[in-house]
C-alpha cells in the first residue's frame, strides 16, 4: 500500500475497499459486461501496483504482464467496437 493513503484511510479499510473494486473488475470481467471500461480500470490498477512496488520485483514482473493482457483486451474491446460503429452507417 502506498503510505500517503495509509495516513488518510486506515490500513482495515483501504484493504477492505480494494478487496470490493477487484471483485467488481472480476466479475464484469467474468460475465462480460463494460469491457471496455473495465479493462481501462485494469491497466490503471496493475500500472499503479507496478509503480508503487518497484522494489518488490515478483510483484512488478507478474503485474506488468497482466498490464499488457489488461492493454490487450483494451485494444481488441477498442477494435470491436469501431467495426460495430462503421457496420452500422
Amino acid at each position: 500500500m502506498p503510505g500517503f493513503l495509509l495516513t488518510v484511510i486506515p490500513a482495515r479499510w483501504l484493504l477492505s475497499l480494494l478487496a470490493v473494486y477487484e471483485l467488481i473488475l472480476a466479475v464484469l470481467l467474468f460475465i462480460g459486461r463494460k469491457l471496455y471500461w473495465v479493462s481501462i480500470l485494469s491497466v490503471i490498477s496493475f500500472a499503479a501496483a507496478v509503480i508503487f512496488n518497484l522494489n518488490l520485483l515478483d510483484a512488478v514482473f507478474e503485474n506488468v504482464g497482466l498490464a499488457f493482457a489488461s492493454l490487450v483486451l483494451f485494444e481488441l474491446v477498442r477494435e470491436k467496437r469501431g467495426k460495430e460503429g462503421t457496420s452500422a452507417n
